[in-house]
Order: C-alpha cells, then structure tokens, then sequence
C-alpha cells in the first residue's frame, strides 16, 4: 500500500491538456517500440540480475556454477541423501531444498526490486525520488521489507515455498 501511495503524490506532467488526444488508427497503446523495451531490453535485465543472484547464493553455499549443469535427478531424489557440493560438503534433500527455495525466493526479489527501479524514467527515478521526495524511498523500502519478512518468517516455507 505504502508504495501506490507513494506514487499518487506523484505531480503531474506539466502539458499533459495541452496535448491533442492520439490518433487511434495511428497512435498504438502497444506498438514495437514498447514491446522491444519492455521485453528486449528490461526483461533481459530483469533475468541476467536474477540469474546472477540465484547463481551468487548457490555458490556462496558450494554449488559452482560449472556444477550445476546435469546435477537435477540427484537434487530432487529424495533417497539421494549425501549429494556431494564443490568443496565435498554432503547436503540432505531436505537442506538442498531448503537452498533451491532460498535461490527463488531471492530470484523474484531481484527481479521485482529491478523492475521497480528501472521501469520510470533514470533522470527523474534517481534525481526526483531519491533526493528530493522522502516518500517514495520509503515505499520501495517497504516493498523490501515485505518480501524479506515473507522469506524470513518461521513458518512460511511451508505456505509461501520461501527460506
């Protein structure tokens, strides 16, 4: 809630009724421009910032990346109980389970913190918002916070599928 607040104090363009509406046969709500943007270039970071994050925790946990590739039937196997990481640490299904949610519960964070970030304009996100309205950092903040409180209650790896 905190952050659609945050956003409605948002002031408004300064021509916006000095504009002519847009021409419907010509003018398109969705057109190539917005397509490539949206998905060319913001979804591709979205996912390279996501992927990294995943990979960084897996191998601050043992499991390199290079490892990785070829190692899903033992991982899922749950009679497969001394799966051997990079350093030769044994992991238990339930610990590597425990790892593989903590991965795409950080993915997602990632990615949702990326696309709020990135998804206004540069010059007015880092200008305007983080210097000179204390309203929105707060609402990204709290968007933060709900989903570390989410991934960090006891209890919530059950409901949530998060560690």
């Amino acid at each position: 809630m905190v952050p659609a607040i945050s956003l409605a104090y948002e002031k408004a363009e300064s021509d916006i009724m000095r504009r002519k509406p847009r021409d419907a046969q010509k003018d398109k709500l969705v057109n190539e421009r917005l397509i490539s943007m949206s998905y060319g270039q913001i979804g591709m970071m979205q996912a390279s910032a996501g992927f990294f994050t995943y990979f960084v925790i897996m191998a601050e946990n043992g499991f390199w990346p290079r490892d990785l590739p070829g190692i899903r039937e033992k991982w899922d196997s749950k009679g497969y109980n001394d799966l051997q990481d990079t350093y030769g640490q044994e992991w238990t299904y339930n610990n590597r389970k425990i790892l593989e949610y903590t991965c795409h519960t950080a993915f997602f964070v990632t990615v949702g913190n990326f696309f709020v970030l990135f998804c206004k304009n540069l010059a007015n996100l880092f200008i305007f918002f983080y210097c000179l309205d204390c309203r929105c950092p707060v609402g990204r903040s709290d968007h933060l916070q709900d989903a570390t409180q989410l991934a960090g209650s006891p209890g919530n790896e059950v409901s949530a599928f998060c560690f």
